[in-house]
């Protein structure tokens, strides 16, 4: 866990301006698990988009600009790797053993899920197992936390552009053709509550293994 800080040039927290609740709850996790190289990001609020604008939700369109914003700004500052969270994300036990979890990561990695939703409960077939710590995703939702590869970037940016489903759904048709793993179990989950980009209260923790 004393190297977590150099495997990410940054990591990015967003967070709506509205919600300076959940930022606090971003900000006790960083503080409970030593992090300090961490940026509060500004998230687009979907109540400032024009839904006539987008095909899904203004909300989730939010989540993706944001995200393009990201991927631009460390391109610029010639970022390697970053970690993106979301401010109801939170750390499991298992982040106690990050260094080794990490060491276990193939090096061709584009991008890197500390927890996600698999989709099995849907009749996808499960990931692939690599060993006890890791496997290989093609149909793995939820953004909670993941990492992505500097080499990555423009590609991410590309396929999110055109704004067109939600975001985990966008990023699953790159697992299928990339590099995409997700620690398993999870290093990171999601709380409960209300979900800004859902609208309603959510609780995904029997969808996040």
């Amino acid at each position: 866990m004393e190297n977590f800080h150099r495997y990410f040039n940054r990591i990015f927290c967003i967070n709506l301006d509205r919600r300076p609740d959940k930022w606090l709850d971003s900000l006790e996790e960083f503080k409970k698990w030593g992090i300090v190289n961490f940026q509060r990001v500004p998230a687009y609020d979907g109540k400032d988009l024009n839904k006539n604008d987008y095909k899904i939700k203004t909300s989730e369109a939010g989540l993706i600009l944001t995200n393009i914003d990201i991927l631009k700004s460390s391109i610029e500052n010639e970022f390697e790797r970053i970690l993106i969270l979301e401010d109801d994300f939170y750390l499991t036990g298992e982040f106690r053993m990050i260094d080794n979890l990490i060491s276990q990561v193939p090096e061709d990695w584009d991008l890197l899920y500390f927890g996600g939703n698999h989709n099995s409960h849907k009749g996808f077939p499960e990931p692939i197992k690599l060993n006890e710590n890791l496997v290989k995703v093609h149909h793995t939702f939820a953004t909670h936390a993941v990492a992505v590869n500097g080499k990555f970037f423009k590609e991410m940016i590309d396929k999110i552009s055109s704004v067109s489903s939600p975001l985990d759904v966008m990023l699953t048709d790159l697992q299928k053709s990339h590099n995409a793993y997700c620690f398993s179990p999870s290093v990171a989950k999601q709380r409960a509550g209300y979900s800004d980009i859902q609208m309603r209260d959510m609780d995904y923790h029997r969808w996040i293994k």
